[in-house]
């Protein structure tokens, strides 16, 4: 097996590395694991995994069908997991990990049995590998506290927002927010494997999934804040519809639709698809805020009479004429066939432990063209030396964007928040505010 390594800087101060793509091996035990190392492999990584004997998602055939799809082309590494010493990644191959760029784990304190080695001394005995770890609480101690994605969706307030004001918070279904840990491991992995080929040197990345849940919570908190408004479960509405209406779940003839508006433009604009109704002329139903804060139902009332003779497919057209922000809420039997998702061919047809599943592609479409001879662009995304930090990296820490200017030309909390986290990782933000 040909090696594909990063090793020391050359003198001119770049990186030496061997062409090929990615190398990464995955020690998974759940979905975030498993996810992790699929989108790397869909991205064009070589990705293999050590067999785990007893997964953590073992005792949830959703999960566990979702987890055998994600591990499904990825070669497996059997080695018995001992704690002494001469433990090994590979049986007979004592320097296993040096044929690796990347080493990403969900179940970090088993990693010094399995590899006879802390994460810390793994960088140190093999340069240039970067070891990405992801739990619950995240850190060297936080990974050993028995605790589940339960834990962090209570820890940081995501079920506290979530079913009715009067009933229990609720959580998300299992194996959803272990996604979440998943795709913020592998993105920054792949940063810190950049600064990996730049120095010749190893490093850690460690993923709270706590931490990550807490930021949805903190990027959602600045609606309320904005308004002097608390944040608290409100069944299908954000509390106080986030300061203005409408921002709501309503009943139409066949199922619900979603409406979102935070702005006077869009509130017109479903007021003329409704026909300019008589009451939406009075000032009563002029003010987005007291709508929204002080008598959302009532609007709810007179909203909902409008679509009690409108079936989804009818509102889906009318919300495309009248540039609503506004959908119709799809069953999850429907989803799988919805044309949006079938004309990019999202859902794929697939076969798990004798199962025909279809299972979602990546949540993205590369859509440059290129020549039938051309090499693939997934396999150049992730080749080793593909991309090199430029000089002004070296003089900005280990943050691996040093060096990178965007330009934020965004209005909602959307896109400052992504450009906020981007900050966070070295890159220089220019924001362009609105002119409203």
């Amino acid at each position: 097996m040909p090696e594909h390594r990063v090793v020391p800087a050359d003198s001119s101060g770049g990186a030496v590395a061997a062409p090929g793509p990615l190398r990464v091996l995955v020690q998974a035990g759940g979905i975030a694991g498993a996810y992790a190392g699929w989108l790397l492999a869909q991205l064009g990584a070589d990705v293999s995994r050590v067999d785990e004997p007893r997964p953590t998602c073992s005792g949830s055939e959703p999960v566990r069908l979702a987890f055998d799809y994600y591990v499904r082309d990825m070669v497996t590494l059997r080695a018995p997991i001992r704690a002494s010493a001469g433990a090994v990644a590979v049986p007979g191959d004592e320097g296993a990990l040096d044929r690796f760029d990347l080493l990403l784990s969900d179940c970090p304190d088993a990693i010094e049995a399995r590899f006879a080695g802390s994460p810390e001394e793994l960088i140190d005995r093999y340069p240039g590998l970067v070891v990405g770890l992801t739990s619950v609480f995240g850190g060297t101690e936080g990974c050993r506290i028995p605790a589940t994605s339960l834990d962090a969706q209570a820890v940081s307030g995501v079920s506290w927002v979530l079913g009715e004001p009067t009933g229990a918070p609720l959580s998300f279904p299992p194996g959803i927010v272990e996604h979440q840990a998943g795709v913020n491991l592998a993105a920054a992995s792949l940063l810190a494997c950049s600064v990996a080929r730049e120095r010749g040197t190893g490093r850690i990345v460690d993923i709270a999934l706590a931490d990550v849940l807490a930021t949805y919570v903190g990027v959602n908190c600045r609606y309320y804040v904005h308004h002097g408004l608390k944040w608290q479960r409100a069944g299908r509405r954000p509390y106080a519809s986030a300061g203005a209406y409408p921002f709501v779940i309503l009943p139409c003839k066949d199922g619900a639709v979603s409406l979102v508006g935070i702005s006077r433009d869009e509130w017109l604009r479903l007021v003329k698809a409704m026909g300019e109704p008589p009451w939406s002329r009075q000032t009563r139903y002029q003010r987005l805020r007291a709508m929204g804060t002080e008598y959302p139902e009532e609007v709810d009332a007179l909203v909902a009479a409008w679509l009690a003779d409108i079936t989804r497919d009818q509102f889906d057209r009318i919300a495309a004429e009248f540039k609503l922000t506004a959908a119709p809420v799809r069953t999850v039997a429907e989803v799988p066939t919805y044309p949006q998702l079938e004309d990019r061919h999202f859902f794929r047809p697939h076969a798990i432990g004798g199962r025909e599943v279809r299972a979602p592609g990546l949540p993205f479409r590369i859509s440059e063209e290129r020549a039938a001879d051309a090499t693939a662009i997934s396999a150049k995304m992730l080749a080793v030396g593909a991309w090199r930090p430029n000089s002004r990296q070296l003089r900005d820490g280990d943050r691996p964007l040093g060096g990178l200017r965007i330009l934020d030309f965004g209005w909602v909390w959307s896109a400052p928040w992504v450009t906020g986290l981007l900050t966070e990782y070295g890159a220089e933000v220019i924001k362009v505010e609105h002119v409203g």
